[in-house]
């Protein structure tokens, strides 16, 4: 068998070549990052990260205002089912239901009378003639938190027994409903919207939620 016979310069040019290639191999296991793109990447997560903080945070803090009006809500809608059913309250039988608020709570009262007590004559009291006041619950906003109103925050709302029929203190009339069908009740929390609720002259009360329109 003829063997095929090289030259020293093909010897040469064989190991140059085959150099060359283990040499690109090896670059090719061994290529990592360059700095620059290695600090693009850690700025890059460095934001997302901030953002995704950022969200929960508001989110966790709508969450808060969102449970303190749900619970104004509640507690406004309670005074209202006192007044509908008329039902005796800790003894007392209820004339006028109070629903007072301030920037910082509110709290439920009512205006009554004891029946099982009468009067020293021996007659029975009444709306008309032995009323006595009573605070029945009070609530107060989370930290941070305060109520504002598109009229006197401060002017209690009234509801009669048994119907339920809204009205406020005759010194407030003028401005509580501003002129208009409801009151705005709005709960502000530094850096979010505020949480709207509006309660109509009709007793219907409706969560607007947070950057809502007008009640009116």
């Amino acid at each position: 068998m003829q063997q095929e016979e090289y030259s020293y310069c093909d010897i040469i040019k064989v190991l140059i070549d085959t150099i060359i290639r283990v040499q690109k191999t090896k670059k090719q296991l061994t290529k990592g990052f360059s700095l620059i793109e290695v600090l693009v990447v850690i700025g890059i997560i460095t934001i997302m990260t901030a953002a995704l903080l950022v969200s929960v945070r508001d989110e966790r803090e709508r969450r808060i205002v969102r449970i303190a009006g749900e619970a104004l809500i509640a507690d406004l809608r309670a005074a209202q089912n006192i007044a509908l059913t008329g039902k005796l309250v800790r003894g007392l039988r209820p004339c006028q239901v109070i629903f007072s608020m301030s920037p910082t709570g509110y709290g439920t009262g009512i205006s009554a009378y004891d029946p099982s007590r009468p009067h020293s004559d021996g007659s029975p009291r009444s709306c008309i003639r032995g009323e006595e006041s009573a605070q029945i619950k009070t609530g107060s906003m989370p930290s941070g938190i305060t109520i504002s109103s598109s009229s006197v925050v401060t002017a209690p709302i009234l509801f009669s027994v048994p119907f339920g029929d809204v009205s406020v203190p005759v010194s407030a009339a003028a401005s509580a409903f501003n002129g208009g069908p409801s009151i705005e009740y709005a709960l502000n929390k530094s850096g979010l919207s505020p949480y709207r609720i509006c309660f109509y002259q009709s007793g219907r009360i409706e969560a607007r939620g947070f950057g809502a329109g007008s009640c009116n």
